[in-house]
């Protein structure tokens, strides 16, 4: 740039004393000047556009990094199935690519996350072994791994026999369970709690089991339920008792229901 100035500054003054025809000068520097200014602007263009690159080279490394740091965060406090982890990652805003190698850098055990996952399960509620696989299948397991799992806790699948302890399976505890829950949030009438215990997986034998266990006052249950009917809407006689017997109880227990609530 010196070199180019000093020049500039001796052809000006070479013109201005006559010495060389401004005319002829004129376009002569100007094209110089312009040549000059598009090298520069090519060098930025070129500086600018390998800055990009390096920078967005950067940024995936680090988006990668982060996926495998929030990966790992959340097995130590959760267990995961491998499809679980990455829909929580991309759930979280990494790319599927990203959330993939952040999953599939840690190397993790999912069978033995899956087994992690159905003691969590068991800890909080009761489960027959079909209900709890099919969860555990719901979570992203594979059928291997949450068949292993369910195994490894002590339950059975579609009521095959499992192994007894004082008498009562996995799944018959289970199922016991289950119905006393069930019965300290709302009334049942018998044949609806067996229904119900049936339809979260149990087979018809383990939930004959753990309602007959409860040993329930199926009358003080349709008084209840009667109760429970008349708090949301009015009902004659006939009608409630019609309504209790449509929920499974009998009709000498609907009666004893309507009766009970004085009608």
């Amino acid at each position: 740039m010196k070199k180019f100035s000093i020049m500039l500054l001796l052809v000006l003054g070479m013109s201005f004393l006559g010495t060389v025809p401004a005319s002829a000068t004129t376009p002569s520097i100007a094209s110089s000047a312009t040549n000059l200014v598009m090298k520069v602007k090519a060098v930025s263009f070129n500086s600018n556009k390998n800055l990009t690159a390096n920078t967005r080279i950067n940024f995936a490394k680090k988006d990668k990094k982060n996926a495998k740091k929030k990966a790992k965060s959340y097995l130590r406090y959760a267990a995961f199935s491998r499809t679980g982890l990455i829909e929580q990652l991309e759930y979280e805003g990494f790319s599927s690519g990203n959330a993939k190698h952040g999953v599939d850098s840690l190397k993790v055990n999912w069978n033995k996350q899956a087994v992690k996952k159905a003691k969590s399960y068991l800890k909080y509620s009761a489960f027959s072994g079909q209900g709890l696989l099919e969860q555990l299948l719901y979570e992203g397991f594979t059928q291997k791994q949450a068949n292993a799992a369910v195994k490894s806790v002590g339950l059975t699948i579609n009521s095959a026999p499992a192994v007894p302890s004082s008498n009562e399976t996995v799944s018959q505890s289970n199922a016991k369970k289950s119905a006393a829950s069930y019965l300290s949030y709302s009334a049942y009438s018998r044949s609806g709690l067996i229904s119900l215990l049936e339809y979260a997986g149990y087979s018809n034998a383990d939930a004959i089991y753990g309602v007959d266990a409860q040993n329930a006052n199926w009358n003080d249950q349709a008084m209840k339920s009667a109760a429970s009917y008349l708090s949301y809407s009015a009902y004659s006689r006939s009608g409630l008792i019609s309504l209790l017997e449509y929920a499974g109880f009998t009709l000498g227990q609907a009666t004893f229901g309507a009766t009970a609530n004085g009608l």
